[in-house]
């Protein structure tokens, strides 16, 4: 292992390939076509023989008045963030006595505001909140107050409003026992290039138009991982980092192909485990709204 005090990155690092503007999203890892939707969503009303198609913001079933505002925001987020394949998909599954209400695929996508309105309107958990439970990639306790992703927010408002539990059980891209077993299994300097590529591809190291991506950001990035090395004793050596740059179109494939795959499978063996503790602790809840990434709804199969 090189020790830290000893090391430098090179100064000042080439990051980008001349030709490269922005990592590629992996378009093979989710279709881009709508599967499914709550479009043909029913209400099941009073008289048994008579069903109605919910009207997505009209005012009874818009029930905290800020859904379309939501919809609108999350249109301008997956606007101005093309990279963000525009896949979404709804469905009703079940895990073990527990029905979910499943929102998956590209995050921003508004489509998934609507359909949040939707199973609100035709399911009303503000009626049972004693038997709803929201499982919400990336909501936090504060997601309420407002988050750069407008369908955590509306999630995270609607649950509070209702005095329903919402809770995030995936561990984050770059949660730090994430980086400890993916640096275990392909090594701790492709696993920091990869993680500062997925960065940039989440938006946490922004891409400005006209200005590019910006190297302190990044440097810092890098900085705080190898000194999460240093102090785990993860070996580490900042050649092999250094070789890893300039990035390009043919190294980030090659990285994401090889990483991709050992990244998600680590994240999901976490939410999973997060998951079935989740239930021990509510098992009176056995209505469950599910929103997340494409990539982590296996979590959620039997």
């Amino acid at each position: 292992m090189t020790a830290v005090a000893s090391t430098h990155l090179a100064a000042p690092i080439n990051y980008f390939a001349p030709a490269l503007e922005k990592p590629k999203p992996q378009q093979n890892k989710i279709s881009a076509a709508p599967q499914s939707s709550y479009d043909s969503y029913l209400l099941y009303l009073e008289d048994k023989n008579k069903y109605q198609v919910i009207p997505v913001f009209d005012p009874e079933y818009n029930y905290l008045g800020n859904s379309e505002r939501l919809y609108n925001q999350a249109s301008d987020a997956l606007l101005y963030q093309r990279t963000v394949p525009e896949a979404f998909y709804a469905e009703i599954m079940t895990y073990q006595d527990r029905n979910l209400f499943a929102l998956y695929g590209a995050h921003f996508n508004p489509e998934h505001i609507r359909n949040m309105a939707r199973i609100f309107g035709a399911e009303r958990p503000m009626n049972r909140p004693e038997e709803w439970l929201f499982i919400i990639e990336g909501v936090t306790p504060y997601s309420y107050l407002g988050t750069s992703y407008p369908e955590i927010e509306y999630a995270a408002q609607s649950a509070k409003a209702w005095d329903i539990p919402a809770v995030n059980i995936i561990p984050y891209y770059n949660d730090w026992q994430v980086f400890s077993e993916l640096a275990a299994q392909v090594g701790s300097e492709k696993a920091i290039f990869y993680l500062v590529m997925f960065a940039m591809q989440t938006g946490d190291i922004p891409f400005v138009p006209g200005k590019g991506y910006d190297n302190e950001l990044i440097t810092q990035t890098i900085v705080k991982y190898i000194l999460f090395c240093s102090e785990q004793n993860i070996p580490f050596n900042i050649d092999r980092l250094n070789a890893l740059f300039p990035i390009n179109d043919a190294k980030y494939e090659q990285t994401a192909a090889e990483c991709w795959d050992i990244h998600h499978g680590i994240r999901n063996r976490i939410a999973r485990e997060n998951l079935d503790k989740l239930l021990q602790k509510y098992p009176e809840r056995k209505n469950i709204l599910v929103y997340c990434g494409q990539e982590h709804i296996s979590v959620f199969g039997e």
